[in-house]
């Protein structure tokens, strides 16, 4: 569905990855696309339904198409007001639903395709778990031969730690390309960057990850605190802000702040600060949102380190001590040494 040469012979199919939300979906699609592009292979992604209506995604997998794509889409619409204590209840619901179905579709086509099946793990250890693809790191193995042998046309690949940083680097703007949510999330995200523009010299994006929203698989990082920021420690934030503002060298009044959030933050403990909060929590639009300001205060978040990525702007770790030496001579998107590895490595 999408290549870098004319002609191709082989296509990059994700089959399965960790199940979490849309920065760590897209961390493993874009290493594997930015894989394609180097190979000149067609990518195509059986799972990336949850998320497909924020994007020109288009799959050609009729089967793939009609009953998860589609129909993931169709019952979401339908019980996506269902509400419960502020989380959404019907998107949870359908989640697990079509998360069961696709297991199940899964198994088979392992069954059926399994000597086709490149894997990487699933849950994060250490970095050695990632599974590093060209231009990162030349093919070899299993993967290699699959590439060189003429009558293997699809590669699937299974698992979540696939990582391919310099090939993101590389091909950035087509993964931007091939990601491009839909025009009336970019003519948003563009409107808002647009007037702030207007009114100040300089746009700090801001996310901060509070636990008490997450969802499924993120709770089992609840309780460490390098996954998340405590909305609770509001002296800490605001440190970082006066922090920040000397570093760059500029007045709070120059400054405007664009928050992020997966949950609920109490502007009022802003005073003196120029803040701009979304009042809608559309993840795309956040992403896209922190990608265009010009440096990002983050958590240890993949949604962070993501948006840095995407926006090739430096992210920087939210903490009571930040080490500015360290940040001073960063531009553009970096792998920070105060993050956990398995993301950017």
């Amino acid at each position: 569905m999408f290549s870098q040469k004319p002609h191709v012979c082989k296509k990059v199919i994700l089959v399965k990855h960790n199940d979490s939300q849309l920065a760590n979906q897209l961390w493993v699609h874009i290493s594997l696309l930015a894989y394609a592009l180097e190979k000149g292979y067609e990518f195509d992604s059986y799972k990336f339904y949850e998320y497909t209506k924020y994007f020109d995604f288009k799959i050609k997998n009729f089967f793939i198409d009609l009953v998860f794509y589609k129909g993931f889409n169709f019952f979401s619409d339908i019980l996506e007001p269902l509400n419960f204590r502020k989380r959404r209840l019907g998107f949870y619901i359908i989640r697990k639903i079509f998360k069961l179905l696709y297991l199940i579709f899964y198994f088979i086509l392992e069954i059926v395709k399994g000597k086709n099946f490149i894997y990487a793990g699933l849950i994060p250890r250490s970095p050695l778990d990632v599974y590093l693809l060209p231009p990162t790191k030349p093919s070899e193995g299993k993967l290699l031969e699959l590439e060189n042998d003429p009558k293997v046309k699809i590669i699937y690949f299974s698992g979540w730690l696939f990582r391919n940083p310099e090939g993101i680097k590389k091909y950035r703007q087509e993964i931007l390309e091939f990601f491009k949510p839909k025009e009336k999330y970019i003519n948003k995200v563009n409107e808002i960057i647009n007037e702030l523009g207007t009114q100040y010299d300089y746009l700090i994006g801001v996310h901060l990850r509070q636990k008490e929203h997450l969802l499924d698989g993120d709770w089992k990082y609840e309780n460490d605190p390098l996954f998340y920021f405590s909305i609770n420690d509001y002296e800490t934030l605001i440190k970082s802000f006066n922090e920040i503002c000397k570093f760059i060298n500029l007045n709070l009044d120059k400054v405007c702040f664009v928050i992020c959030s997966n949950g609920d933050v109490d502007l009022v403990k802003f005073s003196g600060f120029n803040i701009y909060k979304p009042l809608t929590k559309n993840p795309v639009e956040d992403l896209w949102l922190l990608s265009k300001t010009s440096i990002i205060l983050g958590c240890q978040s993949s949604f962070s380190i993501l948006a840095s990525a995407l926006g090739d702007i430096p992210l920087i770790l939210i903490s009571k001590n930040i080490d500015w030496d360290y940040y001073k001579d960063k531009k553009g998107y970096f792998q920070n040494k105060y993050f956990v590895q398995w993301y950017v490595f």
